[in-house]
């Protein structure tokens, strides 16, 4: 019985020093009612980890990203990015019958950038002192955007995207925007949308 006891103490206090993953995010913006451009803020050292199970925690996934050769470096990151691009899917006009995918230009974050964001991260992880007691490390997240514009006015979206990228938070927004050339600015914005 006292072993239970101890057990379920122990759990408990394990769950209080874990932190929460920071959720990858999606943020699509709607302009012109046709064009279409989307922030990502990425977890990319969680997703090489689903992507290449042999590394089981962040610490070994920074660890081996800063270690690498450039030219392997350049690949893994390659390999990355091109399955983003292949598997994060802008549809717009559903109906029953089809789906109408936007094909999406991406920009991706520089290499140059992202070698020393690798180090960074490995120098903060191994000094963070929630790392020490085992519980998760908050990364910091990395940027990507894509563009990309319908042929037909955009009635509606889906956001599709595998379950690697779990968990993920989508916010979409239809902006209106005016732009004017007058001494003095008095414009109207009505968000009471009549599609």
């Amino acid at each position: 019985m006292i072993k239970y006891f101890l057990l379920l103490i122990a759990c408990f206090f394990s769950k209080i020093h874990a932190h929460e993953l920071t959720e990858n995010r999606a943020n699509l913006s709607i302009r012109d009612n046709k064009a279409i451009s989307i922030n990502l803020f990425l977890n990319i050292a969680d997703l090489l980890i689903k992507y290449n199970p042999q590394k089981t925690n962040q610490v070994q996934m920074f660890a081996y990203m800063s270690a690498i050769g450039d030219a392997e470096f350049e690949s893994e990151i390659d390999r990355l990015f091109l399955k983003i691009q292949n598997e994060i899917i802008i549809s717009t006009n559903l109906n029953s019958n089809a789906k109408n995918p936007i094909a999406l230009t991406w920009r991706w974050e520089d290499k140059n950038v992202l070698r020393p964001y690798f180090k960074s991260m490995l120098m903060d992880a191994l000094t963070n002192s929630s790392t020490v007691q085992n519980s998760h490390f908050h990364e910091k997240q990395v940027k990507l955007t894509a563009y990309g514009t319908s042929s037909n006015s955009i009635d509606n979206i889906q956001f599709s995207a595998p379950s690697e990228f779990s968990p993920m938070t989508i916010v979409v927004a239809r902006i209106s925007q005016k732009s004017t050339q007058a001494d003095s600015i008095n414009l109207l914005f009505d968000f009471n949308l009549k599609d």
